[in-house]
């Protein structure tokens, strides 16, 4: 195996991880306003969930 080869093997795994990594990440990012914010319960999408946190920063979020 010549070295570009080696490199290009551990480009494609380590960009792979890093992708699994945010994937895992947002997840459980999602899960935690879920839990934060029950009443932007929304089947599709994480966009309510994501309001309620913007709208919770802005008011009272940031002093704390």
């Amino acid at each position: 195996m010549t070295p570009i080869n080696t490199y290009k093997n551990w480009k494609a795994v380590t960009e792979a991880d890093f992708v699994s990594l945010f994937i895992k990440t947002w997840f459980a990012y999602i899960s935690t306003l879920r839990v934060m914010f029950p009443e932007a319960y929304n089947r599709r999408g994480d966009k309510k969930y994501l309001d309620a946190y913007k709208k919770f920063y802005k008011t009272t979020g940031y002093k704390q």
